[in-house]
C-alpha cells in the first residue's frame, strides 16, 4: 500500500543527448577501471603498461567535457527538488547516482595531479605536475586508487540495482536506450516503474 505522502516519481525515457552520454561514460569509465587495476602489479617497462598508461590518460582527458556535460544535464533535472516527498528507494537512487558524479570528479582530479613533472598528454599538452610537490603527487595516486575502489564498488552497486528492478517486473533500461525502442517498450501499457497505466 503506497503512504499517501509519498509519491513516485515517473522516470522518463533520457533525451538522445543523455544516454548517447550514458552510453559513453559506461564504455570509458568500465575500460579505465578495469584495464587502471589489471596493470596495478605489472612492472612499468611492461609493453601492456607501457599501452595502457598512454592509451588512458588519453581516454581520460576525452572524457572530462562529458563528464561536464552529464552533470549539468542532471543538474538540470533538479535531482533533490521535492526530496521529502518522494519515496525512500528513490532518495536512494538519487543519492546513489550523486555518490558516482563525486567519485568520478574525484577519480579525475587526483588522476591530474598524480601525474609527474613534465608529463604531457599525448607528448603535447603539459599536465599540472610542476605545480604541484612529490607529497601532493604522492597523496594523489593513494587517493586514485581508493577512490577507483569506491567507483568500481558503486558501478557495481549501480549495475546490481538495474538487475534487480528488472527482475521485479519494473524496468529501467528503457531510459538508457534510444528513443524509438524507450517508446516501444512504454506501448506495453506500464509506466517507468512497472506499474500499470490508468
Amino acid at each position: 500500500m503506497r503512504v499517501p505522502s509519498k509519491e513516485r516519481v515517473s522516470a522518463l525515457p533520457l533525451p538522445p543527448i543523455r544516454w548517447l552520454l550514458h552510453g559513453l561514460s559506461a564504455a570509458i569509465i568500465l575500460w579505465l577501471m578495469v584495464s587502471g587495476f589489471a596493470v596495478v602489479g605489472l612492472d612499468r617497462g611492461s609493453a601492456l603498461r607501457l599501452v595502457i598508461d598512454t592509451v588512458n590518460p588519453v581516454l581520460g582527458a576525452f572524457f572530462v567535457p562529458i563528464f561536464i556535460a552529464r552533470a549539468v544535464l542532471y543538474l538540470r533535472t533538479r535531482p533533490f527538488h521535492q526530496w521529502d516527498s518522494v519515496l525512500r528507494e528513490q532518495q536512494m537512487m538519487v543519492a546513489g547516482q550523486v555518490a558516482l558524479y563525486v567519485c568520478i570528479f574525484v577519480v579525475l582530479l587526483t588522476g591530474l595531479l598524480m601525474m609527474p613533472a613534465g608529463w604531457k598528454l599525448m607528448n603535447v599538452v603539459p599536465a599540472y605536475g610542476r605545480v604541484v610537490g612529490d607529497g601532493v603527487r604522492s597523496s594523489s595516486a593513494t587517493l586514485h586508487f581508493w577512490t577507483d575502489g569506491a567507483l568500481a564498488c558503486l558501478v557495481a552497486g549501480h549495475v546490481a540495482m538495474v538487475v534487480a528492478h528488472e527482475m521485479r517486473g519494473r524496468p529501467v533500461l528503457y531510459r538508457v536506450l534510444p528513443s524509438r525502442a524507450a517508446n516501444n517498450g512504454n506501448r506495453c501499457g506500464r509506466d517507468p516503474q512497472g506499474e500499470k497505466r490508468t
